[in-house]
């Protein structure tokens, strides 16, 4: 009996235990299923869902028939007959639902890359020379972008602009490669940036460009490496976004995300990591703003050095993770968020995992648990990470047991330093009598976890901050 009985309380701490893993998050309810999520948008001129990328009626079904599937808050359902392909972006333009993608044709009708669907029928939109991958519209006008050299007989590499009734070039944008593409546009401080995976070497342009004063232009230096690929752009709190695929090793400022004011790039909260929380290859694979905050997802472990698994938030001031490792380990397919979307003030995520704790999801998941976040990095107000050789140098970094703090001070009024852990708690705080010029300082770190930690300076004048691990 007594084994019973503690067989029956184990059970019930395991289902605890699952019900609370999933607390935050429960499949959407999409019936129908998925190989790989590509895009969310809500529609909402028409109050309406739709998720898109490679989506089949059943498990059997055939890969030439896929599904363009659209949920209007009561109930699921879908607009079949994808061949060639899958539907990558969608978009709804002055009331018809526009679509893009490798794709051949819909419901019978011979339609290449790009489509137009009034609610009942499907129309060509354009005869483009090579695929449309993403879709945006800006004030009055669609954006299409993508691999393609032109549309209806008219040069237009890699992006092209339709009016309403007719498609064009902008500003007749230049790359040096052929394979190149543009995966988003953005209308930032009255200027066009382009991004995605491009160059022009006469130019000195490497990923991410912006027409202004009659030309195209670089960046403040572009974003380095071969292996770049740009993602999205945003502009959130009056400075643009640039996330994707950005290795802070190769000398960039951030890494997978950085944000740019017209004049310099900055890193957002001390950028996102890998599953490692180091900087190794990862991605971010969509971005929006809502409510006044910054959501990414994609296939990282740690933004701002805080545990935030393919989903986090951003609110100008720290990041916050929506999930933990355990919801997104189970299951087959890639670990990653695909595509992020709201819809009636519910978050959604596409995801490459197929189950949730064992439950099968078809790859899209919804936020249940209201204005939760499970943890939030510290508060990065007003702090300036500085380059090693002209703010706090720091040695050993990594340390064990003792760290040397140099600095060079021209006001000495109220100065002190702080040690924070990754919550932002301070866990030491040295006042010593600081003096102008030169300064050097002896701390032991040998009671302190091993972690990430941030040592920040703050006089009268200015936060630094630096990291540091204890190893």
């Amino acid at each position: 009996m007594a084994r019973k009985i503690s067989i029956l309380f184990l059970l019930i701490l395991l289902s605890f235990k699952l019900e609370a893993q999933s607390s935050e998050w429960m499949k959407a309810g999409m019936p129908f299923h998925a190989i790989d999520i590509r895009c969310i948008y809500n529609d909402t001129l028409n109050n309406a869902l739709y998720i898109s990328g490679t989506i089949l009626a059943t498990p059997t079904a055939t890969y030439l028939n896929e599904r363009l599937c659209k949920y209007d808050g009561l109930a699921w359902s879908a607009i079949g007959g994808v061949i060639g392909g899958q539907i990558m972006s969608v978009v709804n333009y002055n009331g018809d639902l526009i679509v893009a993608g490798p794709f051949n044709s819909i419901n019978g009708i011979s339609l290449f890359s790009i489509a137009k669907f009034d609610g009942t029928n499907w129309y060509p939109m354009g005869n483009f020379d090579v695929e449309v991958t993403k879709l945006k519209v800006i004030n009055s006008d669609l954006y299409a972008m993508g691999y393609f050299n032109s549309v209806d007989g008219i040069p237009a590499k890699r992006i092209a602009k339709w009016n309403g009734s007719t498609w064009s070039d902008v500003h007749g944008f230049v790359a040096d490669t052929m394979d190149g593409h543009i995966t988003d546009i953005e209308i930032f401080k009255g200027n066009t940036y382009v991004c995605g995976n491009f160059s022009n070497s006469t130019l000195n342009i490497n990923h991410l460009s912006v027409y202004k004063g009659g030309s195209w232009q670089n960046v403040g230096g572009g974003i380095i490496g071969s292996w770049t690929d740009l993602t999205k752009m945003t502009t959130y709190k009056n400075e643009l976004y640039i996330a994707g695929q950005i290795l802070k090793p190769d000398g960039n400022v951030g890494h997978m995300i950085q944000k740019w004011n017209d004049t310099i790039w900055s890193e957002v909260g001390g950028s996102v990591q890998d599953l490692n929380e180091g900087y190794g290859f990862c991605a971010i694979r969509d971005m929006l703003v809502y409510n006044n905050e910054l959501y990414i997802a994609g296939g990282f472990g740690y933004t701002g050095h805080i545990p935030a698994t393919f989903i986090a938030k951003w609110d100008g001031l720290k990041w916050c993770g929506l999930a933990t490792k355990d919801l997104f380990t189970m299951g087959t397919g890639a670990q990653v968020g695909n595509a992020v979307g709201f819809y009636n003030d519910t978050l959604f995520l596409g995801i490459g995992n197929d189950t949730l704790n064992g439950i099968s999801t078809n790859r899209v998941l919804k936020y249940i648990a209201g204005n939760y976040t499970d943890t939030c990095s510290i508060d990065f107000t007003g702090v300036k990470q500085l380059p090693f050789e002209n703010g706090i140098i720091i040695y050993p970094n990594p340390a064990t047991n003792e760290i040397s703090i140099e600095l060079t001070l021209t006001e000495t009024n109220n100065t002190f330093i702080e040690i924070k852990n990754i919550l932002g708690q301070t866990v030491k705080k040295i006042t010593n009598d600081f003096s102008p010029g030169k300064n050097n300082i002896e701390i032991d770190i040998s009671d302190l976890p091993k972690g990430l930690y941030f040592v920040q300076l703050q006089n009268i004048n200015n936060t630094y901050c630096k990291k540091l691990v204890r190893q």
